[in-house]
């Protein structure tokens, strides 16, 4: 595994066998829950909670996680005068916020709405997001399953948020509304939306990233605020429970939390946050932080933690990996513990999308070569020795020239298409006529216009399946298959600092080239038939010869793979977004599964339930509806 090479198993983790443990844990509640009172716990309760006799730490608001939710609950706490400290496993804040893109959605009537004449409201925003039909017909329906009450109180907070985090730093740029604004209804957008942060200053006191990302326009600003407005810091701290004064009853009281520091491969050097002040430097092994009001959880999403994900999809892939790896620490980040602890102390999950089934949760990156391809990290990024490589990052025309396959070799999709699990828009025509109706298996039900189909999208991925093995049938990794045309080409860069030699591959011939991969790649888990991989681009080259793409219609096929050396790239699809979690109220406070309000607990972002839209605009969001309700409760 990857993170025993980088890291190694640090605390917070949770084994296969943790995890069965924790939820029926969780399932055994339901039984002994009946018996407790919602209000008052019992002696026997009172114990199972393990309340620590000493707190090392305390504040108002408790804080897990300083990404794009963490810090705007953050400040709308200290602006009500709460204390506030910000507990964060990584060495810097942001989370996987700081390495992105920065988009950032908000609507109802913004500044920036104004200024270009976007009429909009916070009652076309609640429509857009629970009442399907009246955007498009087959506008992924499940988009608009929200929990009615939350879209309505976000609805009416969006042009305050935006407000908000312009009063605290952030600069929105003042065209950001053409980025999106054709994205259309499919989406869930009747009217542009899309905000980005202001880049054009790369200044490191203003918006510095590991990774030159956009999102830092976003998230230094917010931080700079909550550290003048007096925030606390635990850096390098794993939240690794909750502690309630009863298992299933009384408030929650605050949080354990472990050490994990991020120590540069072959040295004793802890890596530093990029700011300072405000920071509580503690390298005890554990402590404990108690909440005087609440504990607010902003820790993203659970796509770290593959057995959670293989919950809501069993297709899910152990190869796939998470989107803010490395930057955050691997084996560590978006690892769904504090989702588990807080399903240990009675609450429920809400929302329940399966990640393949959405447009967004599995991304195709335009980035190969390197292990981990959500971003790039430049050779003078701090984390840069956990990256190993920068990566190789590519244009459309190497998607049409060369050929992706799967574990055993073979083609299975057509390689222009946007992502592995996506749809195609509008009618495509397969000889004469569309394939209708849907045939179970088949990848041309991609093609189906009209009707919505759910499972549809997902079958050209379920074809990476193929070869996988007893016991668990987990799909293998697939590669982008080039010659040395396209190389020269395309004036690929290769060797170090760019390819990573365990995920890009060169060999004279075919065979040899699938040799290497099966040898050396520590995620291809069976061999990659040396037969099938020559027969695989024997056929394309045919194809290419015949100026028309049979197998899956990829259009405009003009080069055959036929000049050596061959290549092979490591192009697995990247888990991006998680679309369920806890079940929140319209206070982001966290429910239980009676009905009731956990008291002194609270979600947002991608840990909560019940809002599916893509974007850092529901993280802000809920971090803003979250600190100011538990700083005033």
């Amino acid at each position: 595994m990857s993170d025993k090479r980088q890291e190694g198993q640090v605390a917070g983790n949770l084994s296969r066998r943790d995890f069965i443990k924790g939820t029926a844990i969780g399932a055994a509640g339901l039984i002994a829950g009946s018996m407790l009172s919602s209000s008052k716990a019992t002696a026997s309760d009172k114990a199972k909670s393990h309340i620590p006799e000493k707190w090392d730490y305390e504040a108002d608001i408790v804080i897990i996680g300083a990404g794009a939710t963490g810090l705007p609950a953050a400040l709308r706490a200290l602006d009500a005068g709460a204390s506030v400290i910000i507990v964060e496993q990584n060495y810097d804040v942001g989370g996987r916020a700081i390495i992105s893109g920065g988009a950032t959605p908000l609507g109802g009537g913004t500044r920036v709405q104004k200024l270009h004449g976007v009429e909009d409201s916070p009652e076309k925003y609640f429509r857009d997001m629970t009442d399907w039909s009246v955007v498009t017909k087959n506008g992924l329906p499940e988009y608009r399953y929200n929990n009615f009450a939350l879209m309505r109180a976000s609805a009416n907070v969006q042009p305050k948020v935006f407000d908000y985090l312009e009063a605290n730093g952030v600069r929105f740029r003042d065209d950001a509304l053409l980025m999106l604004a054709g994205r259309g209804g499919g989406w869930g957008v009747s009217v542009p939306r899309n905000n980005m942060p202001d880049d054009d200053l790369w200044d490191k006191d203003v918006n510095y990233s590991p990774a030159l990302a956009q999102g830092a326009a976003l998230i230094r600003p917010l931080e700079r605020a909550a550290r003048k407005k007096g925030a606390k810091f635990l850096m390098n701290r794993h939240a690794d429970r909750l502690i309630r004064e009863g298992q299933f009853s009384g408030r929650v009281l605050g949080v354990e939390a472990s050490y994990t520091p991020r120590i540069l491969p072959g040295t004793n050097k802890r890596l530093e946050s990029y700011y300072s002040e405000g920071n509580i430097d503690d390298t005890r092994q554990k402590v404990f932080i108690r909440a005087k009001k609440a504990v607010i959880l902003a820790t993203s999403g659970f796509q770290g933690n593959k057995w959670f994900r293989k919950m809501y999809d069993p297709r899910s892939c152990d190869a796939m990996i998470v989107s803010n790896q490395p930057y955050d620490g691997i084996g560590r980040s978006q690892d769904g513990v504090m989702l588990i602890s807080a399903i240990d102390h009675g609450a429920i999950l809400g929302s329940v999308v399966h990640m393949l089934e959405h447009g967004g949760a599995l991304r195709k990156r335009n980035v190969v070569g390197c292990e981990f391809t959500y971003t790039q990290f430049p050779v003078d990024s701090p984390v840069f020795p956990f990256a190993r490589a920068t990566g190789i990052s590519i244009r459309g025309g190497v998607w049409r020239d060369g050929i992706v396959v799967n574990q055993v070799g073979k083609r299975f999709y057509d390689e222009t298409a946007p992502g592995y699990a996506y749809p195609r828009s509008g009618p495509t025509l397969i000889g004469d006529t569309v394939q209708d109706p849907y045939v179970p298996h088949d990848w041309r039900n991609t093609l189906i216009p009209g009707g919505y189909m759910p499972y549809a999208y997902t079958d050209a991925a379920r074809a990476i399946n193929e070869g996988s093995q007893h016991p668990d049938y987990s799909p293998g990794p697939t590669w982008l298959i080039v010659d040395e045309g396209i190389v020269k080409r395309e004036g690929w860069k290769i060797g170090e600092p760019y390819t990573d030699p365990k995920f890009f591959f060169s060999a004279p011939t075919l065979a040899e080239l699938a040799r290497k991969i099966s040898e050396n790649n520590p995620y291809q888990k069976v061999p990659m038939p040396p037969e099938n991989l020559e027969a695989t681009v024997a056929r394309y080259n045919a194809l290419v010869e015949a100026g028309f793409d049979a197998d899956y219609e990829k259009a405009n096929i003009q080069y055959k793979l036929e000049n050596p050396p061959f290549y092979a790239a490591w192009c697995t699809p990247v888990y991006h977004d998680s679309y369920g979690g806890l079940m929140v109220n319209e206070h982001c406070q966290v429910m239980d599964r009676w009905g009731n309000v956990i008291p002194g607990l609270y979600a947002g972002g991608e840990v909560a339930g019940g809002w599916s839209e893509h974007g850092l605009g529901k993280c802000v969001v809920m971090g803003y509806i979250a600190g100011d309700h538990a700083a005033r409760s």
